[in-house]
Order: C-alpha cells, then structure tokens, then sequence
C-alpha cells in the first residue's frame, strides 16, 4: 500500500509544480537615443564660437550706453546753464565748451554708438540643425560683427573730431569774450589766460588719441578677419596637389599633401 502511496504523492507534486507560472526575470535595458551627426566642421565651429564670444563681449560693454548717453547730456546741459550766470570769461567758456562736449557726446553715444545686445541674443538663438542653418548663422554673426565695428568707428571719430574743434576753438573763444568785456585786453595779462591753452591742448590731445585708437568692436571684428584668414591658409597647406614631372625615363606623376 506504502508503496502505491509515493508514486501516486511524487505525481501528485510533479504536476502541481508543473502548474506553478514560470516568470522569468527581465531587467529593463536603457535605450540611449542615437547621437546625432555633427554638421559642423571644426573651422565652422571654431568661428561660430569666436563670433558669439565677440558678441557677448560687446553686448556686455553697450549696456549702460543708453545711461552714459543720458548723463553726458544732462551734465552738458547744466553746465551750460550755469555758465550763463558766471561773469569771468575763463570760467564761462570753460563751462560751455565742456558743457557742449558734454552734451554732444551723449548724443553720440545715444544715436551713433551701436547696441550689441540685439545681435548677440539673435545669434545665440539661431540654430544649427541644418547645413543651411549653419551657414546662416555664420553669416549674421560675421555682419553682426562688422556692422558693430563699422559703426563703432564711425562714432569714435565723430568724437575724437568733436574734441579737436572744441579744443582749437576754446582759446579764440575766450580771446575774443575777453576782448570784448575789455577792449584793450592783451593775451598773457592775466595768468589765466595759460590755463585756457592747455585745457585747448588737452582737448585737442584727447581728441587725436581719441582717432587713433580703434574701439573694442573694431579690434575684434580685425581679429576675427585674420583668424578667417589663418583657418583658409591652414586649409590650403592640408589639399592635395597633384604634381606632374616629365623626366627622360617617362611620364611621372606624384602627389603632395596630407591625406
């Protein structure tokens, strides 16, 4: 009996495990999305980085153009102002010929002086999906960038030749404001009269400088030329040439270059 028993229980287990779900373990795999084919060549992305550099850089310095611009013609105002009220002919045309550089200066800076900050945020938000996209956003940050240096100079020369004029016109102006409150009035009777010429030459010396030196904008957009320039040389020295030398032994044919 016993032994009819274990058969029948050893059956009665084996299906009951064969009953039991079978699950099987599965972890799940991270599926990374495939990357992306870069459209940009390195000298496309080295000049894409330099142009928003030079972008942001001149942003950055035309933020307080407009509270510069404000404050210059104020103060230009006021000394003007002031200087209506002031009997001594030294202090008068010192006050209105820094009161209208002053002034014209601010208008320089508010109408002139270009605001970076619109280019560099369009530059910033163009895309480079796209071959053509790419090649549109090299092209605005290049005209950004010229456009900024060619108006930046155009403003620093108005400038610098608003300071010489001011300066070569103070003396003769206080000459003849002099003259006119004394008529018998010599140049070089009252010391003062030197302090009038250098503050003409210090205008006329600020102003030179002024023409002389190139503004951030313009140096910028210079090195970014030269370093175009640099990258088309590179370029030029890595193509091969195909070389052709016809010698007594035949025809040879040899190529230079990196490859």
């Amino acid at each position: 009996m016993f032994a009819l028993l274990v058969p029948g229980l050893w059956l009665l287990v084996g299906d009951a495990r064969a009953e039991e779900p079978t699950t099987s373990l599965s972890y799940p795999t991270a599926r990374y999305p495939a990357a992306p084919v870069s459209l940009l060549s390195p000298a496309d992305a080295s000049k894409l980085r330099v142009l928003g550099n030079d972008l942001n850089v001149l942003a950055e310095l035309s933020e307080t153009r407009l509270l510069d611009g404000s404050l210059s013609v104020a103060a230009g105002c006021a000394f003007v102002a002031i200087g209506l009220f002031i009997d001594d002919a030294l202090v008068r045309t010192l006050l209105a010929t820094t009161g209208a550089i002053a002034a014209t200066r601010g208008v320089i800076a508010l109408a002139a002086v270009p605001d970076g900050v619109d280019q560099a945020r369009t530059f910033a938000a163009l895309p480079v999906t796209t071959a053509s996209e790419v090649a549109a956003r090299l092209s605005f940050g290049e005209e950004a960038l010229r456009s900024l240096a060619s108006r930046t100079r155009r403003a620093r020369l108005l400038d610098g030749s608003l300071s010489i004029a001011a300066g070569a016109a103070f003396t003769p102006v206080y000459f003849g404001l002099r003259r006119r409150e004394e008529p018998d009035y010599r140049f070089a009777d009252d010391p003062s009269d030197f302090i009038g010429v250098a503050v003409s030459l210090i205008s006329v010396a600020t102003g030179v400088f002024t023409l002389v030196r190139k503004s951030e904008a313009e140096k910028r957009h210079a090195a970014y030329t030269r370093f175009k320039q640099a990258q088309a040389r590179h370029a030029r020295s890595l193509s091969p040439v195909l070389t052709v030398h016809i010698a007594r032994e035949g025809l040879q044919v040899g190529a230079q270059g990196r490859f």
